[in-house]
């Protein structure tokens, strides 16, 4: 294979050569060293000064290299799979070679630190925190764990990723639950009023999305929360898109429960999420996959048929997971926290914006997503008046390498673009001017 991949020299760093890493102190037999101790990002490069006030400061365009990126690709799908830096890979696979060489799942070892990492990125308690494989299965254990009936309604918005959406779809099948769908205005404060004109006295529970993933826009969570929970509804927030490029503080925001991916904003591997439960309303939300790791001490026996389950959110934790996904979570947020989480998210937004403007400057563009910066985030989604989505898209990625999601939902027949650090300034600008061409 010679495909090559962009990383630490002026090069690239090849296939071959990643595959080395560590190769000198290998037992014989065995591909990678195992350097699983604690943590050391000390090689990353950090921010100066100048770089922590100014997102398009040059430092920001010498990141990509941080990230395996394929030459001649332009990544601007993170909205959709966050490639993971170099180091987090490395971190995964140490984890994984000291599982195998150990043969112990060393579940006690890697679970709980990453737990805890992601309770600091949400500032919620480690107690409230399930780690999943991705927010889908997050969202089913609540869907499905929250014992609706027949005629009990839940209302989303219609502009829900099927992720989200799917296992509430397979609800009102599967068990006859109403789905009643609101169609946001992206005005935030007619957003946090019009969504009340859907409930009524059968309406158990609001799921909506924090970030959508159509357009961009920031729902008014904290406000429909709070109002919910004076109505005694329950809140489940999908934060696929939201967590890594938006502040997280859980317990100002107010959701019952929260569910997100490690594998987008947050550059974790794949099978990687969490699910908050606020602690309050753990004990009502009942398990519906269960298995070893699901009880509390002495809380199984079969043979008294007795099964009590843990009293915080490890209780959705089922069976044996793999210890190396964890720690490459956890080994990713604090990537992540040594660059400065506030400075990753403002470099992101600050290509956004860019973007943004330069987009709504051409004729024959319509950008989608709202431009105030409240409402607004790393993502943009546009449309090339006089041509499909799916030849934009395609065009792009065969001409320019530039890989960008279509947008299919809601007819909005639009392409979205998302800018994380593996994007430089120049790629946002190569972008505007293809736009350009194309419209």
């Amino acid at each position: 294979m010679n495909a090559h991949i962009r990383g630490g020299g002026t090069g690239g760093v090849s296939r071959r050569d990643l595959l080395a890493l560590g190769a000198a102190a290998l037992p014989a037999g065995l591909l990678f060293g195992s350097r699983a101790g604690a943590q050391d990002f000390t090689q990353t490069p950090l921010p100066p000064e100048a770089a922590r006030s100014d997102p398009l400061h040059p430092f920001w365009d010498k990141l990509p290299a941080e990230f395996p990126l394929r030459d001649g690709l332009i990544y601007f799908n993170t909205g959709g799979l966050g490639i993971p830096p170099l180091a987090v890979l490395q971190r995964l696979q140490d984890v994984a070679l000291e599982v195998a060489t150990n043969g112990e799942t060393l579940r006690d070892k890697y679970f709980e630190p990453a737990r805890a990492a992601v309770a600091r990125l949400v500032e919620a308690e480690p107690a409230e925190i399930a780690l999943t494989r991705n927010a889908t299965e997050a969202m089913n254990l609540v869907a499905r764990g929250l014992g609706l009936r027949r005629g009990d309604e839940v209302i989303l918005t219609t502009h829900e990723h099927p992720g989200g959406a799917v296992p509430w779809v397979a609800l009102a099948q599967d068990l006859g639950v109403e789905l009643r769908l609101f169609d946001p205005s992206f005005d935030p404060g007619r957003d946090a009023e019009a969504i009340w004109s859907l409930a009524t006295r059968r309406t158990r529970a609001v799921a909506i999305s924090h970030l959508l993933c159509t357009v961009g826009y920031v729902m008014p969570v904290r406000e429909i929360c709070a109002e919910a929970r004076r109505r005694g509804l329950w809140t489940v927030v999908d934060g696929a898109q939201a967590a890594g490029c938006l502040p997280l503080r859980l317990h100002d925001l107010g959701p019952d429960a929260y569910v997100a991916s490690g594998h987008k904003w947050l550059l974790g591997p794949e099978e990687t999420g969490f699910l908050y439960v606020r602690r309050e309303a753990l004990a009502q939300v009942t398990p519906r996959f269960a298995g070893a790791y699901s009880d509390r001490l002495d809380g199984y026996s079969l043979e008294e048929r007795r099964l009590h389950y843990r009293d915080d959110a490890s209780k959705f934790e089922y069976g044996t997971r793999s210890a190396a996904q964890v720690a490459g979570l956890a080994a990713a947020l604090e990537w992540i926290d040594a660059l400065g989480l506030d400075l990753v998210q403002a470099r992101s937004t600050a290509l956004a914006r860019r973007l943004h403007a330069g987009l709504a400057a051409l004729p024959g563009i319509e950008v989608l997503t709202p431009a105030a910066p409240a409402v607004a985030a790393p993502l943009v989604t546009f449309r090339v008046t006089r041509r499909p989505n799916t030849q934009v898209a395609d065009w792009l990625r065969s001409e320019l390498g530039m890989r960008v999601r279509p947008v299919g939902e809601r007819g909005l027949d639009a392409v979205r673009v998302s800018t994380h650090l593996v994007n430089r300034v120049a790629d946002v600008d190569w972008l505007i001017e293809a736009a350009r061409v194309l419209a």
